[in-house]
């Protein structure tokens, strides 16, 4: 039997609670991403943006520094691979530097970027993902956890979730596919659903993209 979605939160009585997530970033084009740029699945990304500063990166030159990336290959074990590429004010790497986060960039999936966050409260996380989307990212959350264990517990409305999204929800938890590392992915549960990798793809970011604005707006 597929486990239930929670509808709560764990929140904590202080104003701030940090927050730790799991993004899948696809850039608008695979030309505005170094790493996606590479069209390789990488199981571990070594990253070092160099600038001057900042305040080079806002400005608007169109080339304001240098991505060095160090790549793992999933499929290719031992494979390691080393790239330099420009960074343009296109990046969206950019926006984590320019916001009150901790991101661990974890690998790329099909041209997404999968990075992990760390931020203190809410508002920040809603801004860093408004930041993402109009650079022309768009982004998915594979899970989101309250760093605080103890509190009392704030209803989430998911009424917005769809029977289809939830029931693809429910057997992706059960499937594994948002364990780390994963046990299923798109390909097994499109099988076991009878659907396209792209229809059950749609279901779960639209379900991941409803339940997230509802613990942002909660």
């Amino acid at each position: 039997m597929a486990p239930s979605l929670s509808a709560s939160k764990q929140q904590s009585s202080q104003s701030e609670d940090v927050l730790r997530t799991r993004l899948r970033i696809t850039p608008e084009r695979a030309g505005h991403c170094a790493m996606a740029a590479q069209q390789t699945d990488a199981r571990a990304v070594s990253q070092q943006l160099k600038a001057d500063t900042v305040t080079e990166w806002q400005g608007d030159t169109d080339v304001c520094g240098e991505c060095h990336l160090e790549l793992t290959h999933e499929h290719e074990v031992g494979k390691r691979e080393y790239v330099k590429n420009s960074i343009t004010t296109h990046c969206l790497c950019l926006v984590f530097e320019q916001h009150d986060c901790i991101a661990e960039v974890k690998g790329t999936k099909g041209g997404d970027l999968v990075v992990v966050l760390t931020v203190p409260n809410r508002d920040s996380l809603r801004s860093l993902i408004g930041a993402l989307e109009t650079k022309g990212g768009s982004v998915s959350v594979d899970w989101l956890i309250n760093g605080t264990k103890d509190g009392t517990t704030t209803e989430i409305d998911i009424s917005t979730i769809t029977s289809n999204q939830r029931e693809a929800l429910e057997l992706a938890i059960e499937a594994g596919y948002y364990e780390t590392p994963r046990t299923a992915d798109l390909s097994d549960l499109a099988a076991e659903m009878g659907l396209s990798e792209s229809a059950i793809s749609q279901r779960l970011n639209a379900a991941e993209t409803k339940l997230v604005k509802a613990f942002l707006d909660a």
